[in-house]
């Protein structure tokens, strides 16, 4: 999906949707960034100081988001929406630090010339 205002990120282990996290490891990982804070089981935003951003955690085969959950257990996708009026630079640092500490890739959902699941970071266990 493309926006003049927002843009849209993925993290997954793969196009396949084949890895699984415990949904409270994922929740730690993010929450240690101190840049994201909790506002339900699957759903995290900005804290104060840091620019606008929505985090969405979801137990996805096929990347679809489907309804959240307070009874799921696992993340196989988390779904990123950025604001545009800032630089992406600074939401590429946090989303590329939450992708190694998983060990997952992370994915444009399109970019300004309409490519569509761009690979910004390949995945595999952190080094």
């Amino acid at each position: 999906m493309w926006s003049h205002w927002y843009t849209y990120y993925n993290l997954r282990s793969d196009a396949t949707y084949q890895q699984k996290l415990p949904l409270d490891a994922v929740q730690a990982i993010l929450l240690a960034t101190n840049c994201l804070k909790q506002n339900s089981p699957n759903g995290f935003s900005n804290v104060d100081m840091y620019p606008w951003i929505c985090v969405g955690l979801h137990d996805s085969t096929d990347s679809d988001y489907g309804t959240p959950s307070t009874s799921m257990l696992t993340v196989t996708l988390i779904s990123v929406v950025a604001s545009k009026s800032y630089e992406q630079d600074i939401y590429l640092k946090l989303l590329r630090e939450i992708a190694t500490n998983l060990g997952w890739e992370l994915i444009l959902d399109e970019d300004d010339e309409g490519n569509e699941d761009v690979v910004i970071q390949k995945g595999g266990l952190p080094a």
